[in-house]
């Protein structure tokens, strides 16, 4: 059951929706800006993948926004938020943490999923959300990706970066989001994971060793952080294989698809530099020979070797 209230305070002043709805806790309104945008063709989401990173500051990149008011009536595992209006939006760069697929439990009763959706419904209850999509992508359900902002006083909270500090989150680029951003919330995912917060506490979602290639098949669908020193690396059909042991058949390898290469010129002898680096590739484990990870765009892979940690390349 979900009822509204709206009220204003003078001309010109805030309208405010309250939503009470099963699930969502506390009331809370929302204001969000929002763009319908054309569903991409192929070129477009390759030159999105790509890793062209701008000089500004990635916060700066992320920050400013306008737009709508809306109220948000439902929040679902997969980070997206409902509209008053039916629409849905996926918070960009994100993964509610879901169970692993060996574990049976009822949709929704997954304790880091249920704390993920408790942690955002706070934020929309601390202040209006301003939501502006980034790009042309959608999901594979036609959501747009959007990134979501609180403003709390003088202060204006990124949403998302709030989430993964919290340890609420996985940083992922299969939900959209830019390069810039997606490296900031890569850092915000370090230190929650070295803190121990939220979901790092759990033993499910521990960063697994390249080394182990056995363990690697028990996670067979399931999204994972692996990290390991590469061997060797090779490039067949238009890809290249990152290989992080000395049989390609059995061990595990992370692989660069043609499409990535292709929308950035160049990539491939940078690549090539990252033989003998640790390296943590994040994305869902696959059968090719070995364990592999097929990655959607360069921020998947993290170049521990290098000063700062930094994404590879």
């Amino acid at each position: 059951m979900i009822s509204f209230c709206k009220r204003t305070r003078g001309a010109g002043a805030l309208l405010c929706v309250w939503v009470f709805a099963v699930g969502l806790g506390d009331a809370f309104c929302v204001r969000l800006a929002l763009a319908e945008p054309p569903v991409p063709d192929q070129s477009e989401i390759d030159a999105a993948a790509a890793p062209a990173l701008p000089d500004a500051d990635p916060q700066d990149v992320c920050a400013a926004l306008t737009g709508e008011r809306h109220a948000i009536v439902a929040i679902t595992d997969e980070a997206t938020l409902r509209l008053d209006d039916g629409r849905d939006v996926r918070l960009a760069g994100l993964l509610f943490p879901a169970p692993p697929l060996a574990v049976k439990v009822a949709p929704g009763a997954w304790p880091p999923q249920q704390a993920a959706r408790t942690a955002l419904t706070n934020l929309g209850a601390l202040a209006t959300l301003q939501i502006a999509v980034t790009g042309t992508g959608r999901d594979r359900h036609g959501r747009p990706f959007a990134q979501a902002y609180a403003d709390r006083g003088n202060e204006k909270l990124w949403v998302q970066r709030e989430l993964v500090e919290q340890g609420h989150a996985l940083v992922s680029s299969r939900s959209g989001g830019s390069a810039p951003c997606l490296r900031t919330l890569l850092g915000a995912e370090a230190e929650a994971r070295h803190n121990k917060r939220g979901l790092w506490a759990s033993a499910p979602y521990q960063v697994h060793n390249a080394s182990e290639p056995n363990t690697l098949w028990r996670l067979r669908s399931n999204f994972a952080l692996v990290e390991g020193k590469v061997l060797n690396i090779a490039a067949r059909s238009g890809r290249l294989f990152l290989n992080f042991g000395d049989d390609w058949r059995t061990d595990f390898t992370a692989v660069v698809p043609k499409n990535l290469l292709t929308a950035a010129p160049g990539e491939a002898e940078k690549l090539q530099s990252l033989k003998g680096h640790t390296i943590r590739v994040r994305g869902w484990i696959e059968r090719r020979y070995g364990p592999s990870i097929e990655i959607f765009s360069l921020s998947d892979l993290e170049d521990l070797t290098a000063p700062g940690g930094v994404t590879a390349p």
